[in-house]
């Protein structure tokens, strides 16, 4: 199973559990195997180059079945030929997080502070062209603001940085930002989705924040080559 991210951030997670169930319920050893870089294009593009023989899948998010084609000038596949979904395994919104050393506490203040010091924010995401990076410049461009992007290979990356307060916010799924936010090692901005997640009932939504044509950019999928079809032969 090819996560195509960094090892420990919110899609590596989930997906490490389903291989440990999977493994229990077939019998045999599912791997996980991390190949990250390019917003998962090069994980999606060993994927799309296996023999659909059933033992290559991919757990994927959005951006390398939906929104990469829109970001990057040469994709190394399509997406829509390359792949044969399974399932959807799961929905979760993007958090915006902040190191609490950073002086706000809801995204009205984060907005004021980032107005008042153009360029002094730091915003980490799984790379460029990923749901986080399209939340980031969604928000900017609906704030009027500008903040730092640093780009990363996973979330892991970005969850681990802005923890150790080495760039003030990140945006990423859910499932690894949940127990930081509830300890407190950071604290909670907004969530995209429409209504306020069930592990973070304390974090208001974007659209409770006051931007209402905010839309969620959620779920994770899990997908495997498509079986190539054999050509007929004429005489």
């Amino acid at each position: 199973m090819v996560v195509p991210f960094a090892a420990g951030g919110s899609i590596d997670i989930p997906a490490r559990r389903l291989a440990g169930e999977l493994s229990a319920k077939l019998g045999q050893q599912v791997v996980v195997e991390n190949r990250s870089g390019a917003n998962g294009n090069i994980g999606g593009a060993y994927v799309a180059k296996a023999s659909p023989d059933g033992y290559t899948l991919m757990f994927s998010p959005p951006g390398i079945l939906a929104t990469n084609r829109f970001m990057y000038r040469n994709m190394p596949f399509d997406s829509d030929r390359a792949f044969a979904p399974i399932i959807l395994l799961a929905k979760s919104p993007m958090v915006l997080a902040a190191h609490p050393k950073v002086p706000v506490n809801n995204l009205h203040e984060l907005i004021a502070y980032a107005k008042a010091s153009p360029g002094k924010l730091s915003v980490g995401t799984p790379g460029i062209g990923s749901q986080a990076y399209l939340t980031r410049e969604l928000l900017q461009k609906s704030s009027g603001t500008q903040m730092n992007y640093v780009p990363y290979r996973g979330a892991a990356g970005s969850g681990t940085d802005v923890i150790a307060g080495q760039i003030d916010l990140s945006i990423n799924f859910t499932p690894g930002m949940v127990a930081p936010l509830q300890d407190g090692s950071l604290r909670g901005i907004a969530v995209t989705t429409l209504k306020r997640s069930k592990q973070l009932p304390s974090v208001p939504t974007v659209a409770e924040s006051g931007f209402p044509g905010s839309r969620p950019l959620p779920t994770t999928a899990w997908w495997r080559p498509p079986a190539r079809r054999r050509r007929s032969s004429r005489r």
